[in-house]
């Protein structure tokens, strides 16, 4: 149930943001300005974009290992109050165990363990990183992961299609060609030492 939460908590914040910066005015804009708005779009579509398992066998029909974007949206909207706060972990749960609470977050994350035979395991792998590259542009120094930091991340995809195809999925949002440099560089290196050919 915490991991649910903070993952509610997670997508919530993010939506809040979306909601109100309808746009940027380039003329006063910097360049984290628009970073952080390309992170946001792509961590919300990272839980949404069918288009992240190309190249498996996967019925976009059904959410089993992803979430119907309007589906999370309303989720995250009633993630916060009438007042635009978030619940609190006791608020959380007793919206929880209502009748009408939608248990689509509970079933994606319902046994989940790396090797089920599923998708939904490489496209939190691909949640992590995005979170590490976005904090690497917004945290402090000592938060920020170093190349082989990554490399331990991308190893644990489990379908190398879903690995391969990652960075190709990343280029449609916008984000800094060196932190696609970085992540492309990251399975190579973590596939070559995978065989033994590096390290």
């Amino acid at each position: 149930m915490s991991f649910t939460f903070r993952f509610l908590n997670l997508l919530s914040l993010l939506r809040q943001f979306e909601k109100e910066a309808i746009f940027i005015d380039v003329r006063i804009a910097k360049r984290t300005d628009f970073i952080i708005s390309s992170y946001v779009g792509a961590i919300r579509s990272c839980m949404t974009d069918v288009s992240l398992f190309r190249g498996v066998v996967y019925d976009t029909s059904s959410a089993t290992d992803h979430f119907f974007a309007d589906v999370l949206r309303s989720f995250c909207d009633r993630h916060f109050e009438s007042e635009g706060k978030e619940l609190s972990y006791d608020e959380y749960l007793k919206c929880a165990e209502s009748d009408d609470f939608p248990d689509d977050v509970f079933r994606f994350f319902d046994g989940l363990s790396k090797g089920e035979g599923r998708f939904r395991w490489d496209r939190l792998v691909a949640l992590h990183v995005l979170l590490v590259c976005f904090i690497n542009h917004i945290g402090l120094d000592h938060q920020k992961a170093k190349i082989r930091g990554l490399m331990s991340i991308v190893g644990s995809f489990e379908n190398v299609e879903i690995r391969d195809n990652f960075p190709n999925w990343l280029e449609q949002h916008g984000l800094p060609k060196f932190d696609l440099f970085r992540i492309r560089l990251a399975i190579f290196l973590a596939r070559y030492m995978k065989r033994g050919r590096l390290g």
